[in-house]
């Protein structure tokens, strides 16, 4: 779980969301997204909508891991012996957006699929 790059936090942090907010990603604002921004980073966004309630159960665990699930920046040494995994807000920005829009697309190829097998279904009903 020690990431070597944005992309890789950000696949930790969305893995850890899928685990504990199933859909979670239907629930932001690519609009509005900024990882700088505590209101409207992904845990911001979330905790504005359905999680409010959970936001101190997870606050800890986000303080403490938050670099390494993507929602925060790597800026510190403290955690990792080189600077070639430092990544900043931009990064985390571009990853998460990447993340958010494939599932985002996955669903809408999913209802798509669904139209089509519900009309196959009703043509074999009708013939």
């Amino acid at each position: 779980m020690n990431p070597t790059s944005a992309a890789e936090a950000v696949a930790n942090g969305a893995q850890w969301l899928d685990e504990q907010h199933p859909g979670w990603w239907r629930k932001l604002d690519l609009e509005t997204l900024d990882l700088e921004d505590c209101a409207n980073c992904v845990c911001g966004q979330l905790a504005r909508t359905s999680y409010a309630q959970e936001r101190s159960t997870y606050r800890g665990y986000l303080k403490a891991y938050s670099e390494v699930l993507g929602f925060d920046a790597m800026t510190s040494l403290s955690t990792y012996p080189s600077p070639k995994f430092l990544w900043g807000y931009d990064e985390l920005d571009e990853e998460w957006g990447k993340v958010i829009c494939a599932r985002l697309e996955a669903d809408k190829l999913c209802v798509v699929e669904e139209v089509l097998q519900d009309s196959k279904q009703q043509e074999e009903v009708c013939v």
